[in-house]
């Protein structure tokens, strides 16, 4: 009974069902890898704009009627245009981000290397130094 009540559902039905439940389940994904610290809170904001905007789209489809009669899309098309544009969005939020943290990386690498040249170079001051003073002490012993 459940799949003649599925065939008999209209097709954009169907596919307003099914986008609301995959955004649902962006926003619970989303929510909970925030909660578990997984996913920092500025990385999440675009996922769940993106959840939120489909999720918009299938609870009023009249929004998606205009944005089809401005375009003359498809209903289909126009859901899986909307997604498409903010899951970009995210993908270049993280093109962003991850130009950032190397950047940051490289200059961090940086800063080790200087200093680790800085500390080798102390420590052979300090040996030499070492070395002079035990060897003051030990022409010293011998008298």
């Amino acid at each position: 009974e459940v799949i003649k009540f599925v065939i008999a559902t209209e097709y954009l039905t169907r596919v307003r069902v099914i986008m609301g439940m995959v955004s649902l389940l962006v926003l619970y994904i989303t929510f909970e890898s925030i909660r578990r610290t997984h996913l920092q809170e500025k990385y999440a904001l675009l996922w769940v704009a993106t959840a939120l905007i489909i999720l918009i789209s299938v609870l009023f489809p009249n929004a998606v009627a205009l944005f089809r009669a401005v375009t003359g899309m498809e209903y289909a098309t126009a859901i899986a245009t909307v997604s498409f544009t903010f899951l970009v969005m995210v993908a270049f939020h993280f093109s962003i981000s991850m130009s950032a943290m190397q950047s940051k990386q490289s200059k961090v690498a940086q800063r080790v290397a200087i200093i680790e040249a800085r500390l080798q170079k102390m420590e052979a001051l300090l040996l030499e130094k070492e070395g002079k003073s035990s060897g003051d002490n030990a022409g010293e012993q011998k008298k």
